[in-house]
């Protein structure tokens, strides 16, 4: 399941987190001449009862992997998923910032426990030059990878588009990120696509290291469920020119988001 993570300096999309939990690999900023990549993975944790009577948990270890050539960036991520939540309830990987479920009506008391591999999402994105602005233009697909008889996933693809802009201030880093997402409707679903975004600031630690806060908002894909909206921060370092280490925690501010969820990440480039 996606985190806003906020969790990449350039784009929201390529590293699954906002601008505010991004760095360089090197950390200083500088862009690639040739082609550089990363590979990291990590643990992400989500509780809460999105304004319903039971409880909600899932754990996703994702392993993504990512390629830089000047402004154009790639990348893919594939995470196990293990989550325990009533019968009928999808866990989806839906948005920008990663719907959590989509149900329709009141979801069966019966509770489950299922885990498995989730969806795939395919990412591309570009920089674009603005004087005095880190912008970027993104793109991404979600695959149906995931079992839809277990309810890790809803069986059909999904298409997001998301823009970002950043004004680097000194050691602070304002930012915005809006994106709208194609949701592919499973069968006895009644779901449409939805609008997302989020606003913060990173600020700059140290040589290698940044701090970040982050306020994100997305829609809800179906009439069962609240908004999201979440308040996160996070702290970042590199501890090596090839080694990156995260630290992510977001707080649920509506009853359609996790009430909280946290995640940690490690990556190493090539």
């Amino acid at each position: 399941m996606r985190m806003f993570h906020a969790a990449s300096a350039a784009l929201v999309l390529l590293f699954n987190a906002t601008p505010a939990i991004a760095a360089d690999r090197d950390g200083t900023g500088t862009r690639a001449e040739g082609w550089s990549g990363e590979v990291s993975t990590g643990v992400i944790y989500q509780e809460g009862d999105y304004g319903t009577d039971d409880r909600f948990e899932t754990v996703a270890v994702p392993v993504t992997v990512t390629a830089t050539k000047g402004r154009f960036h790639i990348g893919a991520s594939l995470p196990y998923v293990r989550t325990s939540a009533p019968a009928g309830v999808i866990v989806s990987q839906g948005g920008l910032l990663g719907t959590p479920l989509l149900a329709t009506g009141s979801p069966t008391l019966e509770r489950s426990t299922r885990e498995g591999i989730g969806d795939l999402t395919i990412q591309a994105s570009v920089d674009l030059p603005l004087a005095g602005l880190a912008t970027s233009l993104g793109t991404s697909v979600k695959l149906p990878t995931a079992s839809v008889a277990k309810g890790l996933g809803t069986g059909k693809a999904d298409y997001a588009v998301v823009g970002q802009v950043a004004r680097p201030m000194g050691v602070l880093t304002p930012f915005l990120s809006l994106g709208y997402t194609v949701l592919g409707e499973p069968d006895g679903f009644d779901v449409h696509n939805t609008l997302s975004g989020s606003a913060g600031a990173r600020m700059k630690l140290g040589a290698h290291t940044f701090a970040a806060l982050s306020y994100s908002y997305e829609e809800a894909a179906t009439e069962t469920l609240a908004d999201r909206q979440a308040i996160g921060i996070g702290l970042g370092t590199s501890l090596e020119d090839n080694m990156r280490l995260s630290l992510e925690g977001n707080a649920g501010l509506s009853e359609g988001a996790p009430s909280a969820s946290i995640a940690a990440r490690i990556g190493f480039g090539f």
